[in-house]
């Protein structure tokens, strides 16, 4: 009854238009048609549906077009698209009447075309007006242009939902109240269910019957969340975009992206990542060890994940192996394990094995053998560069030494030559005057004897009484103590001008014959304001032949050997100097009473830069320069004997080299 009713006031409406409109099957047949087309068609059939629609309006001519001329209804069918033209009839009176044909067509569900609803608008008056026949062109234009657009968007329409049904996202339209509008075929497939039947639908309910769990967002929500399907064991991300028409919000958009993997990923990132950054912790305290301690105690020793011990993997029932019962460790590096005894010899075997090839696999174990190779490199390259610089340093220092003891001799021997001048001199000139005193006391000794003999008695006796009163004979016999005192002085400045040229040997730097006790006295003299005041030298000299040497350098030698055993001794002390001679050395100690030296540091007396002394008195390269003259120079050796508190002595051992 509702739906007659709705009928006739369907037909109401329709017969309200002036426009004839006509419904036509898809087998061309007019089933419906308003007031104005039935006052306007040439039949008026007793049944809808049994009149062809070429049959009626003022194409009533009863010729079917379908046979080959243009008919509008089979366009709409065969395009599927609605379309439109104008048709120029003439009727019985010879006018030409012009009317505007649309013909739209009408989908049912499965959006065949069932039927086309033709609307018939007399355009005549338009037509016969120029100016508003070229106005209907332009319109005409529009309408056309409009066509175009209209087949444009129809046709992005569908290339966006194939586009849309390529994806493997899941995409929904949902409208204000969470009904599914559209989707694409990703959403329908993993429901198992028709596009047709999740239309109207609540797009919660589907999550729910589906078995998703997870929130259900609200219609203007956008915030991202995670769900769940149990039965595929995915996990998915649902995002919603909310659209919005005027400012209001009309629908949702919503994706669901299958996440599943990305999590395994992102799980297996995680995890990698905390071993890279314990791997990078672990290379951090490697290299902070290096820099603080200048060496490499340990090697990095993260074994890959999942990484079974090598006893196991191999069924191995060595218990006695360092490897067994542990777990899984760099066995290669390992000594004596069943696989080999020495780690240093079994690298090669074990880079063949395959526990090694799978370790290897793993970019953060391959990342530590490397580093370990690298560092165990770099540390061998450390310590030759230490070497190196150390013997630079030391080299450096001993030339430096070296050249300023040059400076020195050079420096004595200028000396010694400037004041051999004014020596001499002063020896010729107190050897003449001495001389001379002798003659004046010859003269009046004589004198003294003529005038006793004769002279008067008076004038004698005043004039030894002058003589005595002047003191003239203690004059004589003193002037000739003093004379002789200052020549003693005199002798013993040039004796020590002659020590310092002798030490100095700027005549004598290359390899030749010496007296080795005569450079222990020369060195002496030099030093010997050094050693007066606080110590007793004893010497004990041997025989000993003139041998091939530096002397120079030797009288180096013994200045740091005394000057270090006088600065042992605390206030009061005995040096001993001795020298002996065997077959083919020549021997040569040096004593002292002193404090002697610690026994951890006898070690490192020879090193350069090592010394005991307090900052600033000592620099740690006297002994090493004597360690170098004696054993580079000269072929030698050194050795020293200490006891803490008793005192030290040092022995020097030179080859014996004789004149060929």
């Amino acid at each position: 009854m509702a739906e007659q009713k709705k009928g006739r006031s369907l037909q109401l409406i329709l017969d309200a238009i002036p426009t004839p409109l006509l419904m036509i099957e898809a087998d061309y047949s007019v089933s419906a048609r308003n007031m104005a087309a039935q006052k306007f068609s040439t039949d008026n059939p007793a049944t809808p549906g049994d009149t062809a629609c070429c049959s009626t309006l003022a194409d009533a001519n009863g010729t079917c077009p379908l046979d080959g001329g243009d008919c509008l209804a089979k366009e709409v069918l065969t395009k599927k698209t609605e379309s439109s033209t104008v048709k120029k009839i003439t009727d019985g009176n010879e006018v030409d009447n012009y009317f505007e044909v649309c013909a739209i067509p009408v989908l049912d569900e499965q959006g065949n075309i069932s039927r086309i609803i033709e609307s018939w608008r007399d355009v005549t008056s338009i037509y016969q007006n120029k100016k508003l026949k070229l106005a209907y062109q332009e319109q005409n234009a529009i309408f056309q242009e409009h066509e175009t657009l209209l087949a444009k968007v129809i046709t992005a329409k569908k290339e966006w939902e194939q586009a849309m049904d390529c994806l493997t996202d899941m995409v929904i339209l949902v409208d204000s109240q969470g009904s599914i509008m559209r989707c694409n075929v990703a959403f329908s497939s993993f429901m198992g269910r028709y596009f047709a039947s999740l239309v109207g639908q609540n797009y919660g309910t589907i999550f729910t019957e589906c078995g998703l769990s997870g929130p259900k967002s609200h219609i203007s929500d956008t915030s991202e969340s995670e769900m769940f399907h149990p039965s595929s064991g995915k996990t998915f991300l649902q995002r919603n975009f909310p659209v919005t028409l005027d400012g209001d919000i009309t629908g949702m958009v919503i994706t669901l992206q299958d996440v599943s993997v990305r999590k395994q990923a992102l799980a297996q990132l995680d995890n990698h990542r905390r071993r890279l950054q314990q791997t990078l912790d672990q290379l951090s305290a490697m290299i902070t060890q290096v820099m603080n301690d200048k060496r490499l105690e340990k090697t990095f020793a993260l074994m890959p994940l999942d990484m079974e011990p090598c006893w196991q993997v191999f069924d191995c029932e060595q218990k006695e192996c360092p490897c067994y019962g542990k777990e899984a460790m760099r066995c290669w590096q390992a000594s004596h394990t069943a696989c080999n005894e020495n780690a240093d010899n079994k690298t090669d075997k074990c880079q063949k094995c395959a526990y090694y090839e799978q370790a290897q696999a793993d970019p953060i174990f391959s990342i530590g053998e490397q580093f370990n190779k690298m560092m165990d490199i770099l540390e061998n390259k450390n310590q030759e560069l230490e070497k190196a610089y150390a013997e630079l340093k030391a080299s450096q220092s001993q030339l430096l030494q070296q050249e300023k003891m040059a400076s020195i001799g050079q420096l004595a021997a200028g000396v010694a030559h400037e004041i051999n001048n004014p020596i001499g001199f002063v020896t010729s000139n107190l050897g003449t005057l001495a001389k001379y005193l002798s003659r004046f006391s010859n003269f009046l000794e004589e004198q003294t004897r003529i005038l006793t003999a004769v002279g008067e008695a008076p004038g004698i006796e005043a004039l030894q009484a002058k003589r005595a009163d002047l003191k003239l004979d203690f004059l004589l016999e003193d002037a000739v103590g003093l004379i002789n005192e200052s020549l003693d002085g005199v002798g013993r400045v040039k004796k020590i001008v002659q020590n310092l040229k002798t030490f100095s040997r700027i005549d004598q730097t290359d390899f030749t014959l010496a007296d080795i006790n005569q450079c222990l006295e020369d060195t002496l003299n030099i030093i010997w304001n050094e050693l007066k005041y606080k110590t007793t030298v004893h010497k004990e000299y041997g025989i000993l032949p003139l041998t091939k040497c530096y002397p120079q350098q030797l009288n180096q030698v013994f200045l740091n050997l005394l000057v270090n055993a006088a600065q042992a001794i605390p206030e009061k002390g005995d040096i001993f100097i001795k020298t002996w001679c065997t077959d083919n050395e020549v021997m040569v100690s040096i004593s002292d009473t002193g404090s002697g030296i610690d026994p951890k540091n006898i070690n490192h007396l020879f090193e350069p830069f090592f010394t005991t002394k307090a900052v600033g008195e000592g620099t740690g390269l006297g002994l090493s320069i004597v360690y170098e003259i004696i054993t580079m120079k000269h072929n030698g050796c050194i050795s020293v004997d200490s006891t803490p508190g008793k005192g030290t002595t040092f022995t020097v051992q030179l080859p014996l080299i004789l004149e060929p």
